[in-house]
């Protein structure tokens, strides 16, 4: 700590306290905007700074404030701070500044100095936090984010009956614009409309990009009617924008928007989704450039395109059975992408990132889906904070928090998106600080495996304990079940070393040493047993994985059941396919797709998008990608 000489120890508890006040704002419950103002409010009062500034920089280096602090005066306004501070994300670009306009006496002491740059790192901290929350190019938003979001806002709403009301905006003839004047342009056009919509919305609601062209705005608490007016304001200001391109000309452009409301239109998330996208559809068939709200018209308009993709899809109902037209297999990652040997243990696919699991250097490494390295955070080390012994598992959740099991600790280790340590799981701490195996709950003995369920619990499998315990995101011990043995008599005690979602609320866990599966319900009751210990189809021998698959329907009939994917190491070199409830579906043999090594799957992780990411026992190549088309 930069304080341990500090001769005022009172000033500098409680200096102390504010910073890990502002860390747990950051880290637990984040709001960026009360986080800032937190920081500028503290800086004020804990140094001779007066009149800060946060401004947001764009990729043109234009500068935008968006925040102040208490003290700032309006004659700061048109003025050049006295000093600038640049905030940087992880790949080191600027995207904000902490400016500071006035300082007591004109001067900045040593101990004012130190306290201003713990605030500075506090900034940053929160700064990189929300960026993982934005898009790149708009800064609006994710995807990923406003799903969440879409959901929380309901869920809330729904007590109360408060409105929310939902806009899903297109721009049109977008890639008209990107065929005649090239993507950048495209980009500039994305900017400005991103840029209008922060505008008129501003503090009304949640702003996001959902895709490409297509936008999103969530309006707590506001009505279908006035959601509509605001719709009309966003309209009109863009078709009236004059967007600047090459050789000093202007285009113009307009958008299409659908609106929808709660509850009036939808009681889900998901449908009141599809209630804006049906009337954005009607927007952009009835000549564009104008907003639609949903109604009847709209809502006879959706049953009536359901009805005819229900009958497509009777016409050409697939069989129930696996339908696979091609797989193809290719390496994603190899050991040349790393400094040091390496033992990826985990996988993990999050936000368009891949997650890897180093257990010999005890390292998480973040690549992008290109293969690049973004970050890389841990060592080897007892204890807690972040280091590790051997751990063996890897998930991300909803917020970006990276959760890890660090089997040689005997514990729950829980990071920020950044890679800084903010959770160790331990009921059991010896004296050095060191977490110890136990028995008791909240303790671990051999912690293997980990998921984060939808409803938002921890879930982790312990070995050498042979149970399950459960812990909210704040690591609080909640429940723990015990892993039942098979019936047999030729089987052995459980070694569960694997779990998974059942795409409902419930989970399976692997017991590697019975070649079996246990379903567990939501309420944590084991319900089925299934798996037999053989190397024919349908069967398990080596198996060492299991990962659910989300695209499921993609490859199954409409009414089939969710399925989960089986790896096997050693000699049978595959993985296979199960519904949740035991069905065997299909196997794939992975020995025809390498010439050079054999894979033999020692992990795997289904993504969103259907692709099973595989880590092999063996070999030069780390990370394999199966695609099934």
């Amino acid at each position: 700590m930069i304080y341990d000489t500090h001769p005022d120890l009172a000033s500098w508890t409680r200096t102390h306290t504010v910073v890990n006040e502002i860390l747990n704002m950051i880290n637990f419950d984040f709001e960026f905007e009360k986080a800032v103002d937190a920081i500028l409010a503290n800086i004020e009062k804990y140094t001779n700074c007066r009149g800060i500034t946060v401004s947001e920089v764009d990729f043109s280096l234009s500068k935008k404030v968006i925040a102040r602090s208490p003290q700032f005066k309006e004659e700061y306004e048109n003025k050049d701070p006295l000093l600038s501070y640049p905030i940087t994300l992880i790949n080191n670009r600027v995207s904000h500044t902490l400016d500071v306009y006035n300082l007591e006496a004109n001067t900045m002491p040593k101990k004012d100095a130190e306290t201003l740059n713990l605030f500075r790192e506090l900034l940053q901290q929160a700064v990189n936090k929300e960026a993982t929350k934005r898009d790149p190019l708009t800064g609006l938003y994710s995807r990923a984010y406003f799903d969440s979001q879409l959901q929380t806002e309901i869920i809330n709403a729904k007590p109360i009956n408060r409105a929310i009301a939902l806009l899903m905006i297109d721009i049109d003839h977008f890639k008209k614009v990107n065929d005649t004047y090239g993507h950048p342009v495209g980009d500039v056009v994305l900017e400005k409309v991103a840029t209008v919509l922060k505008a008129v919305i501003d503090k009304k609601g949640f702003v996001s990009r959902y895709g490409g062209e297509e936008l999103t705005v969530i309006l707590p608490g506001i009505g279908k009617d006035e959601a509509i007016n605001i719709s009309e304001e966003i309209r009109s200001y863009i078709s009236n924008l004059q967007i600047p391109i090459n050789s000093g000309k202007n285009i113009k452009v307009t958008v299409s928007i659908g609106v929808s409301a709660f509850p009036e239109d939808a009681e889900e998330a998901y449908e009141l989704l599809k209630a804006s996208d049906e009337a954005l559809y009607s927007a952009k068939n009835s000549g564009r450039n104008r907003v639609v709200a949903f109604s009847g018209t709209e809502r006879a308009g959706l049953r009536k395109r359901e009805e005819k993709v229900a009958v497509e899809e009777r016409q050409t109902a697939p069989p129930p059975r696996f339908m696979i037209v091609k797989v193809e297999i290719s390496p994603v990652l190899k050991d040349t992408m790393f400094d040091e040997p390496v033992n990826i243990k985990d996988v993990h696919i999050s936000n368009n990132n891949i997650f890897l699991l180093d257990s010999l250097q005890s390292r998480v490494y973040i690549f992008n889906l290109s293969g690049e390295l973004i970050n890389t955070f841990g060592k080897k080390g007892e204890g807690t904070s972040e280091n590790m012994i051997e751990p063996t598992s890897i998930s991300v959740d909803r917020e970006g928090w990276i959760w890890i099991t660090d089997s040689g600790n005997h514990a729950v280790k829980v990071f920020d998106p950044l890679g800084k340590s903010i959770l160790t799981i331990s009921a059991t701490i010896d004296e050095e600080g060191k977490p110890i195996p136990g028995t008791g709950k909240g303790c671990f003995n051999l912690p293997y495996s980990l998921m984060i369920s939808d409803r938002d619990e921890v879930i982790v499998v312990e070995r050498m304990n042979r149970r399950v315990q459960i812990f909210d995101r704040m690591g609080n011990f909640k429940t723990w079940t015990n892993i039942p043995q098979k019936m047999g008599s030729d089987l052995h005690r459980p070694d569960p070393v694997d779990i998974c979602p059942d795409g409902y609320s419930g989970y399976l866990v692997l017991d590697t040493i019975n070649s079996s599966l246990i379903h567990f319900s939501a309420e944590n009751e084991a319900i089925n047993f299934f798996g037999e210990f053989g190397s024919d189809e349908g069967k398990l021998v080596c198996v060492s994985a299991i990962s659910y698959y989300p695209k499921w329907r993609d490859i199954l009939s409409k009414d089939a059941k969710p399925i989960i994917v089986t790896a096997e190491m050693g000699d049978v070199n595959r993985i296979q396919f199960f519904t949740t409830e035991g069905d065997f579906i299909k196997s794939i043999d992975l020995s025809p797709f390498t010439e050079d090594t054999t894979i033999r799957p020692a992990n795997i992780f289904c993504s969103d998008d259907g692709g099973i990411y595989i880590v092999p026992q063996l070999g030069s190549t780390i990370l394999y990608l199966l695609k099934i088309k």
